[in-house]
């Protein structure tokens, strides 16, 4: 990803319990954007509409230039980023429904965003997807594991692959190591 002119970061993860979204994601997405942005590449950061207000804030206080976060198109045909990067970001279980960890079905609140993963390699898209728990898109790669790991969950497994898949114990976490590897990559100093 480190050569990418042009990145879209796909976050947000909306708990209904809460009537909020999840921590997990937002800050993530805006420091991989603000990483590619100071590296001079184009970089937005895209969400549905539950979502739009804390991801906004959380661009904002990372530094992100004005206007990074953006309602999520509904297809790559008319926007033709060379890679997506999701965070935390609900998959589709192998249903075609949107699951928690506590396997409540909350695909009344989750636009399926994940649709552009699995659109990514018509466009010859680049894709990772960024988890913590196997219920976001991208873990779709990690599913026959992730089944025999956690068999209780196998319901709420996303089937939605990406091109790589990290994991990690906090998905911010896993998007804050992506954002120093890329940082060493580019040669950029942390001091």
């Amino acid at each position: 990803f480190a050569p990418l002119g042009k990145v879209a970061v796909v976050s947000g993860f909306y708990v209904p319990s809460a009537g909020a979204p999840e921590t997990d994601g937002p800050g993530g997405a805006a420091i991989l954007a603000r990483a590619f942005q100071r590296e001079g590449r184009e970089c937005e950061i895209w969400t549905d509409e539950r979502c739009f207000e804390v991801i906004e804030k959380c661009a904002e206080a990372a530094g992100c230039m004005a206007g990074t976060v953006k309602i999520a198109p509904t297809s790559l045909s008319s926007v033709a980023p060379e890679g997506l990067i999701f965070v935390e970001r609900l998959g589709r279980a192998a249903d075609g429904r949107y699951y928690n960890f506590k396997k409540q079905d909350i695909t009344e609140w989750c636009a399926p965003l994940d649709a552009l993963a699995d659109e990514a390699g018509k466009f010859g898209i680049r894709t990772i997807g960024i988890g913590d728990g196997g219920n976001e898109a991208g873990m779709g790669g990690c599913y026959a594991e992730l089944s025999v790991l956690l068999p209780d969950y196998v319901s709420c497994l996303s089937v939605v692959r990406a091109e790589f898949a990290l994991t990690s114990d906090v998905s911010n976490w896993g998007a804050y190591a992506l954002t120093d590897a890329l940082s060493f990559v580019w040669g950029v100093s942390r001091g």
